[in-house]
């Protein structure tokens, strides 16, 4: 923004290019509380894009806030974007390697139980 006109222009997209919902969702704008206490601690409400949530809840938690940008999983910090991708490939290889397998036909044969007893028709 090195003159008005680049400003202007700046302003102009901004405008135009803004959630309105998702900024307030993400900022948490409309909360009547800021600050609340919870498990003997006090947790700030407003803005909470801002935060890192330190206290996962267990070894396998990879719960995070919206658009936060770090996940904590097997006690380990990933950025969340390499996270995301990481586990759609493995559940993109665990679905190919279930079709590939045929694991899902086997898995209804072993539901049905033991065929040989059955009538056939």
């Amino acid at each position: 923004t090195a003159t008005d006109e680049m400003r202007r222009q700046f302003d102009t997209m901004r405008e135009r290019y803004t959630n309105k919902a998702v900024t307030e969702s993400v900022k948490n704008t409309t909360a009547t509380e800021r600050i609340v206490e919870f498990d003997n601690r006090l947790m700030q409400k407003l803005y909470p894009i801002y935060q890192n949530e330190l206290h996962p809840r267990g070894w396998w938690d990879f719960s995070a806030n919206f658009y936060q940008p770090v996940k904590y999983f097997a006690g380990l910090t990933f950025d969340t974007f390499i996270f995301n991708i990481a586990v759609i490939w493995s559940m993109t290889i665990f679905l190919f390697l279930t079709l590939y397998l045929d694991a899902l036909k086997r898995f209804v044969k072993l539901l049905s139980g033991n065929r040989r007893y059955r009538k056939m028709a």
